[in-house]
């Protein structure tokens, strides 16, 4: 038992130890300039992984970074103070920051996640539409599932957007592809009623099945009266299509 406790603290040693130089070396292409080592070293920091945890330093480092125009730093900056982690919160460098984010070309994750962030942050401050909807849709456009469904669903409905069928289809079709089961029936409504593509009542039921599947508030009898309406073989195929969508999601 004691050789066992005491294998255990060498191996946990050895750990620790492997991770102080990798957080070493971080900091060493940090000095170089390198901004992606530099956040990187902050985010080790910033959740103790491995090391001991220092969000002071973890702040030096991503504002470094951010500095360096290391676009995903601006995420942990804005979120950090935002959060009780400062002495302070600041929503103006909030925003700042999140926005840095969001500005980055390539897009990616960060970019969903700060636009989204932002949005609530101005649904909170009461902004206008056109505020909130300019991050939505770009949280959207990077992948955002609930985004999609709110932009997808108010080009449709027009009650915060003006009407447009074609963005409506395009971004319920974004959240109904990342399984969001709401967008997922709004999707199969859009092909039964032609809004924003060609009327097609298989893909229709095709989606309906797919909602159901998804969420069981979905599952309200509406997949059995379209079957009734459709050939033996329709029905078939789109039996065949909601089970491949439906097996991405598992």
């Amino acid at each position: 038992m004691r050789l066992l406790v005491i294998t255990l603290l060498l191996a946990l040693s050895t750990s620790l130890s492997i991770a102080q130089t990798s957080l070493d070396e971080l900091i060493a292409l940090s000095n170089d300039g390198d901004g992606a080592a530099t956040y990187n070293a902050a985010k080790m920091l910033h959740d103790g992984n491995q090391v001991e945890r220092d969000i002071p330093r973890a702040i030096e480092l991503y504002k470094k970074a951010a500095a360096e125009n290391y676009y995903p730093a601006g995420l942990p900056l804005g979120r950090i103070y935002s959060s009780q982690m400062v002495f302070e919160i600041d929503m103006d460098y909030t925003k700042e920051m999140l926005q840095f984010a969001s500005s980055d070309p390539q897009g990616g994750d960060h970019v969903k996640d700060a636009a989204y962030f932002l949005a609530q942050i101005y649904i909170g401050d009461r902004a206008g539409k056109r505020t909130i909807y300019k991050w939505l849709e770009l949280a959207a456009d990077n992948g955002h599932p609930g985004a999609a469904a709110d932009v997808g669903y108010q080009y449709f409905s027009g009650q915060k957007l003006r009407k447009d069928p074609t963005k409506a289809y395009k971004y319920s079709g974004m959240a109904a592809n990342l399984g969001h089961g709401a967008s997922q029936y709004n999707f199969a409504v859009m092909h039964n009623q032609g809004a924003g593509t060609a009327k097609d009542n298989v893909a229709a039921l095709t989606w309906f099945m797919v909602a159901a599947d998804t969420d069981k508030r979905f599952d309200n009898g509406t997949v059995e009266k379209f079957e009734n309406g459709l050939t033996a073989s329709q029905v078939a195929k789109a039996k065949r299509d909601a089970k491949e969508i439906i097996a991405r999601f598992k």
